[in-house]
């Protein structure tokens, strides 16, 4: 009785022994398999991480806008991991880590959006391409940052698993050794599973090594100068050509108060007080601060000019310093002084040159008029009472005296058409061509010109140089025809400029002299065929430069010609 009683309490014992053997290791399978759940989603957030950063290197160097798509639902999937993340990880200490990285992962969004929007706000000229590249370099160095801080602390939670899931299989393997031979097996398992998780943990680490050598070497290489400062404006990091613009060593300038060390005067030599500093502004009140007319102070007590951009590092909502990108402008100032005096003096060349002008078609047209005038009253007192060679050399003398006052006034209008100053207004064209037909009506009554216009666009411009620009290109479909002249002028828009065009039924020029025409003083026909200066085409040519467009012709000898010219559109 007492056999069976100690057998029978052998059994329940035996099997009390089992059920608990046996609820222990499913507790501790349990455990182990919600560890390797764990340890994947947190392999997982580093794999997409990885392919995050990818995708964001193929937008930002390869301007890839798919890849810019790929970034936001991989960036969407690593917010679904870390909610599924924040589940599984019930430690207190990966708790305050999810909650660091969820701050992150927030912040990484908000700086890529703005480096899209940045590059969105260069394409539509907001401010200048200098503007926009310094801001994305200081977005970029941001993004860096935060995505390196996600980076380390995806590290944690790994070593944190790592640790959890290491301890979680060692008692296992002990319950199982103890209570059951044949699970040793088991045991062996699991501690292949464990060796190949952490041999997957390294080659993560690794990865994540090469990550923050990665952002190191982009500071390193880039050709402004970027630091960043802490609260109390120290450095807290230099970047080679920071540190070589300002003449100091990295490790020289690394804790030193960044105000007093370079930006402690103005450039006319006032003292600069840090309360006034944009740089120091950035980490006070937390906007981005710009400076363009300011030096900085190197080593050595010289100057440079500088343009930099001082932008708040937010962290945990809070400001924690500012990263300062900076470029020497001392070149671009100097061009623009040499560009400045370059133009005072053309723009004092022209107005000696108009001057000139004026005065010379002054002073030559008054002896020109004597000489045109006593040789008119010879040809009207004394001809035919001085013989036919006499009447000849006066009729000469008046025909040249004619020509040459011609070409005062064409060399005269030739001068001016590059030198106006005349401001450019809205210009209808259609009103244009109705002057210059009007000033054009003996030549096209004579002629029997036929002409047609299409209906032409508004251009901002100079009323006066387009009737002159027209009234020479119509003028010489007229001259230049055997025949009745048939003339159609007509315009079509041509993505930022507007397309001008006066076609004719003309002689036709040789595709040999197209760059001659447009060159002052050059003729194809001798005066006695075709009258003129040959000066019409190069005033033509002067005055559509000054408009900012290019004057062409198409032709063949016997088939007509289309000069055609460009003018800016400008919206009105």
């Amino acid at each position: 009785m007492q056999v069976r009683q100690r057998l029978k309490m052998n059994s329940v014992v035996s099997a009390i022994t089992a059920f608990m053997i046996l609820l222990i290791l499913s507790l501790g399978l349990y455990r182990v398999n919600n560890e390797n759940d764990r340890g994947k989603i947190a392999e997982e957030i580093i794999t997409q991480s990885y392919q995050v950063v990818e995708l964001k290197n193929d937008y930002i160097w390869n301007k890839n806008e798919r890849a810019k798509e790929q970034w936001f639902a991989k960036h969407e999937q690593i917010g679904r991991l870390l909610k599924s993340a924040s589940a599984k990880f019930r430690k207190p200490e990966d708790i305050k880590t999810l909650a660091v990285m969820l701050k992150d992962y927030e912040s990484i969004g908000e700086i890529f959006s703005g480096i899209i929007k940045n590059r969105e706000k260069a394409g539509l000229h907001v401010y200048n391409a200098d503007i926009a590249r310094e801001i994305e370099n200081s977005l970029l160095i941001q993004l860096h940052m935060r995505s390196n801080e996600f980076v380390m602390n995806v590290g944690q939670l790994l070593d944190s698993n790592r640790e959890t899931r290491e301890s979680a299989i060692r008692v296992e393997g002990s319950v199982i050794f103890f209570a059951f031979v044949i699970l040793g097996a088991a045991n062996l398992i699991n501690s292949r599973i464990m060796e190949r998780n952490n041999k997957e943990l390294q080659e993560s680490e690794q990865r994540c090594r090469q990550f923050v050598v990665q952002n190191k070497l982009i500071l390193e290489s880039a050709g402004e100068g970027i630091f960043g400062l802490d609260l109390n404006g120290r450095h807290t990091f230099v970047n080679p050509a920071a540190a070589k613009m300002l003449g100091y060593a990295t490790d020289e300038l690394i804790g030193k108060h960044s105000h007093s060390t370079w930006h402690h005067t103005k450039p006319y030599g006032s003292p600069y007080p840090v309360e006034e500093c944009p740089i120091y502004a950035a980490y006070t009140d937390g906007y981005i601060h710009r400076g363009s007319d300011e030096v900085f102070w190197r080593k050595d007590g010289t100057s440079f000019d500088v343009e930099y951009i001082s932008t708040p590092i937010v962290e945990n909502e809070s400001i924690a310093g500012a990263v300062v990108t900076f470029t020497d402008i001392t070149e671009r100032k100097q061009l623009e002084v040499r560009i400045k005096q370059y133009s005072t003096k053309l723009e004092q060349s022209n107005r000696e040159l108009d001057n000139f002008a004026s005065i010379a078609a002054h002073d030559l047209g008054a002896p020109i008029r004597a000489v045109s005038g006593f040789a008119g009253l010879l040809q009207k007192r004394y001809k035919e009472k001085l013989g036919a060679d006499a009447d000849q050399y006066i009729a000469n003398i008046v025909e040249g005296t004619v020509r040459m006052q011609n070409l005062i006034k064409d060399l005269l209008g030739y001068a001016r058409a590059g030198t106006s100053e005349k401001p450019l207004v809205p210009v209808d064209i259609n009103a244009t061509i109705e002057k210059t037909l009007a000033n054009l009506t003996f030549e096209i009554k004579e002629s029997k010109a036929v002409i047609s216009v299409d209906t032409l666009p508004t251009v901002y411009s100079d009323s006066t140089q387009l009737v002159q620009l027209f009234q020479n290109l119509v003028g010489n479909a007229i001259k230049y025809c055997s025949n009745t002249p048939l003339i159609h002028i007509d315009a079509e828009r041509k993505d930022r400029e507007w397309l001008f065009r006066v076609s004719d039924n003309g002689i036709g020029i040789d595709p040999r002299q197209f760059e001659r025409i447009f060159q002052i003083f050059q003729r194809l026909h001798s005066i006695d065929v075709y009258s003129g200066t040959g000066i019409g085409l190069a005033t033509c040519k002067k005055i559509v430069e000054r408009l900012g467009g290019r004057i062409g012709v198409e032709s063949k000898p016997g088939e007509g010609s289309i000069f055609f010219f460009t003018l800016p559109v400008t919206e009105l």
